[in-house]
């Protein structure tokens, strides 16, 4: 599951993955913004070099808290959700092991998709903070849900899910996207599963997300 962000703050964008075996691995861009080449780090202190996943299946980098540097949501194969800060306020992040769990503050507390929980964020209520949305298995089919962020920019605060999509998708597990694909001013959702293909969700919605 790879995630493109700008882990080292030179203004290109690198790829962070995971992997089967549950550790995240940091792939540097050393080429630009137009012109990519990316080489893999292993060598601390690397910000995400080889981190054991333990039981986590999904993950997300984000500014989830708007102070201006990456922060990591993990996401447990049993369906919750975890919130690690970056401590320092630096655009480059230290290595992820001195990141901060939230524990009894995690934002994400009380949620659960139910199994395979995979999180991407994007503001899809337009009013200027991050929201989740979740793929997760349901047996043999794939779901998708939102979580709208009732907090602030700074304080994110996730305390219930709505269905994303009017049915099933035909996907064993679900792993979405967020963009304006169709350049309407609205964020659309694009999900994967294991074979390979993807599957396309239109919001036909305003900002607020209706995604058939």
């Amino acid at each position: 599951m790879p995630s493109f962000v700008d882990v080292d703050a030179d203004g290109d964008l690198d790829i962070v993955a995971n992997t089967d075996d549950r550790h995240f691995w940091f792939y540097e861009n050393t080429g630009t913004s137009s012109a990519a080449s990316f080489v893999l780090r292993t060598a601390k202190p690397e910000p995400i070099a080889g981190l054991p996943m333990s039981d986590f299946w999904g993950f997300a980098l984000g500014d989830i808290d708007s102070d201006g540097d990456l922060d990591l949501v993990t996401a447990r194969r049993a369906g919750q959700f975890l919130l690690k800060r970056n401590p320092t306020g630096d655009p480059l992040p230290p290595p992820i092991s001195a990141w901060e769990a939230t524990s009894s503050a995690n934002p994400f507390a009380g949620l659960d998709v139910g199994t395979h929980a995979t999180p991407s964020f994007g503001d899809w209520d337009g009013d200027g903070d991050p929201d989740l949305v979740a793929g997760f298995r349901l047996g043999l089919i794939g779901e998708l849900y939102g979580s709208e962020n009732t907090g602030n920019a700074r304080n994110p605060r996730f305390a219930s899910l709505v269905s994303m999509v009017d049915a099933h998708l035909e996907q064993w597990v679900t792993a979405p996207a967020l963009g304006d694909l169709d350049h309407d001013g609205d964020l659309d959702v694009v999900s994967g599963e294991p074979d390979g293909r993807f599957f396309y969700s239109r919001n036909d919605g305003d900002a607020k997300p209706s995604c058939p």
